[in-house]
């Protein structure tokens, strides 16, 4: 019961879940109430092309890499201490090769 339980929860925290709600909440509220069957079903679609949208999280994020100069390949770096890196694993090859560095 609990893997079943946990299955459905994954699945709802997925934005997908929630524009297909919209779009079957607002395709079965058409017959009815017209107006908010209507308004439903392209909060749907507009959640769908948002989710969908990646250049927008792309610009803001290289924008913020561009923030910062890249460490050069002989700079001393005795002063530092340690090295925080946060994700990027998954992220689009492009940004790297704008900074000249490889993907860890």
């Amino acid at each position: 019961m609990m893997f079943f339980a946990s299955k459905l929860l994954a699945f709802a925290k997925e934005p997908l879940f929630w524009v297909l709600l919209l779009l079957t909440a607002g395709l079965l509220l058409l017959p009815w109430k017209r107006r908010l069957g209507t308004a439903l079903a392209w909060a749907a679609l507009l959640g769908l092309a948002g989710s969908g949208w990646t250049s927008i999280p792309d610009h803001l994020l290289r924008n913020l890499e561009m923030r910062y100069p890249a460490v050069a390949a002989n700079a001393k770096l005795d002063s530092y201490t340690g090295i925080v890196l946060l994700g990027g694993a998954l992220a689009n090859s492009k940004l790297w090769e704008a900074h000249k560095q490889v993907a860890l």
